[in-house]
């Protein structure tokens, strides 16, 4: 599942997620992975279920909690979105995801520079992973830091070059631009 993830194939790493929790339905990173592939194919409710399944098999560690408050953030729960993302920081601050997660919990409350902050963290932890600049240039672009925000998608599509979520992001931010322009 992991290689498909990478490869950027969701559903060969779905279909490899399941096939792994039918094999062992203890299999607590399964239903971790599960959890982020489901939420990239936009399908949360299914990626909130199957992070709650990782957490009651793990407890709290920091990976599931981190997806499971991005599962929550993108169905528009802030509120239990930023506290699963400062529960997961609390189990384990050097976890990127988990700054990733808290990040995107204070961009949707509105606390910018406090997203900025957890965003800059994931990076330093992880700086060959492109989710992590993306979500950089995300909080910049909401500070209204065009251009460096232009620079962190640019750096996740480096990363990443033939994943199309960092593509979209960096199409977005020339089209938002040009609106920005004919003001």
């Amino acid at each position: 599942g992991d290689e498909r993830l990478a490869e950027s194939d969701y559903a060969g790493a779905l279909a490899a997620y399941d096939q792994a929790i039918e094999i062992d339905p203890a299999y607590a990173a399964a239903h971790s992975h599960r959890c982020h592939v489901l939420a990239l194919l936009q399908d949360h409710d299914a990626a909130a279920a199957s992070c709650q399944q990782a957490i009651d098999l793990t407890g709290d560690d920091a990976e599931s909690l981190a997806y499971y408050a991005i599962a929550h953030l993108s169905r528009g729960d802030t509120h239990t979105g930023l506290e699963l993302a400062e529960k997961a920081v609390a189990a384990d601050q050097l976890n990127w995801l988990a700054q990733v997660a808290l990040a995107e919990g204070h961009r949707a409350r509105g606390t910018l520079a406090d997203s900025l902050s957890a965003a800059e963290q994931a990076v330093n932890l992880a700086p060959g992973i492109a989710y992590a600049h993306a979500v950089v240039g995300d909080a910049l672009l909401s500070l209204n830091y065009w251009d460096d925000a232009k620079a962190e998608y640019e750096q996740a599509v480096a990363i990443e070059p033939g994943n199309g979520l960092w593509l979209l992001r960096l199409a977005a931010w020339y089209s938002d631009r040009g609106d920005r322009e004919e003001a």
